[in-house]
């Protein structure tokens, strides 16, 4: 008896890890934005930005330490030494450790503009994933509609004859369409998960979204962005620096240029000279000032100085045109999905096979004729509001608030922050 329950129980727990090893993974669109953080790429660039910031870059005060030494006639008496000093002037250290801090500021933007870039694919495939999600689920509930529309047709060609074929040869078609799109969808599903599974450490069977914001909410969100300061975009940011970069090159060609103290030597040389045994002279070298290749190089840093300019109020004009057309979209987007949950709404007031019956209407043909009538416009409400999720991440990006620490999980309505 002892050994059958001992068979039991083991049988009992091998059940029970089977339950466990089959049941589905899921991740949270919180989950997958969290991935971008952990990028082995990002993360490289964040210790190579740790290394950059902590080394020291700074041009000393003094440049060159020479020691020179010479021997005339062979005679030791006669050795001849000499130790040369070259500076930097204060004025040049100055502009250096600008240009330096002018260099991590674009490193850092590069690092930002790139983790902005993870973060929107992310959030493209997310939107996709929900997508195809919803458009499944509507097709398991639009699957009974059209085992109805046929059963009822085959009874009417009991009743009637070969003349209501051609209804079922249609009906056959549009099933056909409809299967295709639904494995499309199915197969599309697979496919998006499977990319996701490659930012994940475990792979999942499926990804899973907190509530996602409303259309309302969206308009509402986009309300109160207009009152808020507009944010560069990494890339025009990283033009003014630039466009300083070389303002900041200009000024060390020029300090160097007015450093006049080529060097400062001191000098020892032993004589036989009994009276002056020894001398000991202090040298002083000056640059004179001429037309040298540093002018020439100066105008041609001019140039490029006004050029970077142009290339900032470029990058900045394009940008706000974007950024306005983008938030334009948006607007015309909220107008587009509000019509068609107004078109549905009014036709299920109206039409909805419940309200028919109501009215006295008993034709399984129209009350089915009618229910795919909502089904069409809810698919056409689904793919509005999918291109307003997309309008609403194009506007996140060019506002900036994509990739604005802290990250949040912008398809939330919480808007929880993510990789914490």
């Amino acid at each position: 008896m002892m050994k059958n329950l001992y068979k039991g129980v083991v049988l009992y727990i091998l059940i029970i890890c089977n339950l466990l090893v089959s049941a589905q993974q899921t991740a949270t669109s919180t989950d997958i934005l969290g991935t971008a953080l952990q990028d082995e790429a990002y993360q490289q660039q964040l210790g190579t930005d740790a290394f950059f910031n902590q080394s020291s870059l700074d041009i000393p005060y003094l440049e060159e330490l020479e020691f020179r030494t010479e021997t005339h006639e062979f005679d030791p008496s006669l050795q001849e030494y000499a130790l040369r000093f070259k500076f930097n002037s204060r004025r040049q250290v100055k502009v250096q450790k600008g240009i330096n801090q002018g260099e991590r500021t674009l490193r850092y933007y590069a690092q930002q503009a790139y983790l902005e870039e993870l973060l929107f694919h992310r959030y493209q495939l997310l939107i996709d994933v929900w997508y195809h999600q919803q458009k499944l689920e509507t097709s398991n509930t639009q699957m009974p509609w059209y085992q109805d529309q046929e059963q009822l047709i085959r009874q009417r060609i009991a009743q009637r004859g070969q003349r209501s074929y051609d209804d079922l040869l249609k009906l056959e078609d549009d099933r056909l369409a409809f299967r295709q799109q639904h494995s499309e969808s199915s197969q599309k599903l697979q496919l998006l998960t499977r990319l996701g599974n490659n930012w994940l450490d475990t792979p999942v069977d499926s990804i899973v979204f907190p509530t996602l914001p409303e259309p309302t909410d969206i308009a509402l969100y986009w309300q109160e962005w207009q009152l808020d300061t507009l944010v560069l975009p990494w890339s025009v940011q990283a033009q003014k620096t630039q466009k300083e970069l070389v303002s900041l090159e200009l000024a060390a060609e020029q300090a160097e240029e007015r450093n006049r103290l080529n060097f400062l030597q001191i000098r020892y040389q032993g004589d036989d000279n009994p009276i002056l045994k020894e001398q000991l002279t202090l040298g002083v070298g000056f640059t004179l000032p001429f037309r040298s290749a540093r002018s020439v190089k100066n105008q041609y840093l001019l140039l490029e100085q006004r050029e970077e300019a142009w290339q900032e109020a470029e990058k900045t004009r394009s940008w706000l045109e974007k950024l306005r057309s983008a938030e334009g979209q948006l607007a015309s987007q909220l107008d587009n999905y509000q019509r068609a949950k107004t078109s549905l709404e009014d036709y299920m007031n109206q039409f909805a096979p419940q309200r028919l019956v109501e009215l006295g209407v008993t034709e399984p043909e129209l009350l089915l004729r009618a229910q795919g009538g909502i089904f069409y416009r809810q698919q056409l409400l689904l793919e509005e509001q999918q291109q307003l999720y997309q309008d609403y991440l194009e506007v996140l990006l060019l506002s900036g608030r994509l990739g604005q620490a802290p990250y949040r999980n912008w398809l939330s309505v919480e808007r929880e922050e993510i990789g914490r």
